[in-house]
């Protein structure tokens, strides 16, 4: 039986992966109200580290004396992809795969349920499969289903949830605005963590098959592993500005002495306010303009946006934004008019930020709005 060592590179690893398991168990979300999305960056978290753990186990030996170590590796890699998608489907504004989610865990529960019994094997006899280099198929090849547990089956899968994080990823940074720009960054970087795992999976096995292979190229996927759980405890640790502000707003409304029936006048007079004076095709316009113009207090008209329309002050002028620019859009007199026009004409600053903000409510860009309700011009941009 081999003789069990750590060296320098194996010491970090394992490090990392104990840090990575104990921060995905703080970021577990507790209550049932916290964010949904927490829990699958959790647990994309501890799928890497303990993936960690098993490259560390084989490296150094350790898997000799606990063999089930050895058939956890499929599971697991089946799941980090599900577990990144499903990450950024409650970070979405328009959420695509709340339904059917038990299907994406198929393989990887297929896996394991079936891989259940090896579990129990003697040791002698796993160390025995270890031996004859059988203890990957173990006990699959009995019902024709080792093929679960091959490299390029697995590489397959995670080619498709590559493809769908990708595509996922571009969509959300599409529909956030540009106070959100933070979110962008940190889906950057959990969705290059996830190719850059891909591709070093795929670059071992093409690898280990060169008679140059070395023990080192291995360490290339846990560094990718190592680097990811660091880049999800940033991801998760870093609250967004949104979620800060909602948690002060909160804070502050506590002791509020808005009656009820002076919030649903307040918003009377508030929408009355911004569908005659249309204040919002000011661009500089803040809340202690709006304020003063109805001649309440800023924290007063600031709580009646919050709890009332449930929306922060620039999600409400933006939303009117919107609604007159798609007047404008299919309006007759405005059918030459350049998009970026009709955007400083409703009280955006840029072209950015108003596509942006147009497609988050709407689903589509100006232009495909555009051209979508026939009023297109062949001179518009």
């Amino acid at each position: 039986m081999p003789v069990p060592s750590l060296d320098s590179w194996t010491s970090l690893f394992l490090l990392a992966a104990g840090q990575g398991i104990f921060l995905s168990l703080l970021l577990w979300p507790i209550k049932k109200k916290a964010a949904s999305h927490r829990k699958w960056l959790a647990a994309m978290m501890l799928a890497f580290s303990l993936l960690l753990v098993f490259n560390v186990s084989f490296w150094t030996r350790y898997n000799w004396y606990f063999p089930p170590i050895n058939l956890s590796y499929p599971t697991l890699a089946y799941l980090v992809g599900p577990f990144l998608l499903f990450y950024l489907d409650g970070r979405s504004v328009k959420p695509r795969f709340r339904r059917f989610r038990w299907v994406h865990f198929l393989p990887a529960v297929l896996v394991f349920f079936l891989r259940l019994p090896a579990y129990w094997y003697p040791v002698a006899e796993l160390q025995g499969l270890m031996q004859a280099g059988a203890t990957n198929n173990a006990p699959l090849h009995r019902w024709g289903l080792s093929f679960l547990v091959q490299p390029f089956f697995i590489v397959f899968y995670l080619l498709v949830y590559a493809a769908l994080v990708n595509w996922y990823g571009s969509r959300i940074r599409e529909e956030e605005s540009k106070d959100e720009a933070d979110t962008g960054l940190s889906i950057r970087l959990l969705t290059l963590c996830f190719n850059l795992y891909i591709l070093a999976f795929i670059a071992y096995y093409l690898l280990v098959r060169m008679s140059f292979f070395r023990v080192e190229h291995d360490y290339l996927i846990s560094l990718v592993m190592a680097a990811s759980i660091y880049v999800i405890g940033y991801t998760a640790l870093r609250r967004r500005p949104a979620d800060v502000l909602a948690h002060s707003e909160k804070a502050k409304y506590q002791s509020s002495s808005l009656t009820t029936s002076a919030t649903i006048s307040i918003a009377n007079k508030l929408n009355t306010h911004m569908q005659q004076q249309r204040p919002y095709q000011n661009n500089e316009l803040r809340l202690s303009d709006l304020a003063d113009a109805l001649n309440v207090s800023s924290h007063h008209l600031s709580q009646v946006i919050n709890d009332h329309f449930g929306k922060t002050f620039n999600q409400f002028i933006n939303e009117f934004r919107i609604q007159e620019a798609m007047k404008l859009l299919q309006s007759e007199a405005h059918r030459q008019s350049y998009i970026i026009d009709i955007a400083y004409q409703v009280g955006f600053n840029n072209k950015t930020t108003f596509n942006h903000a147009f497609k988050a409510q709407t689903g589509m860009s100006p232009s495909k709005w555009r051209e979508y309700h026939g009023e297109r011009p062949s001179a518009a941009r």
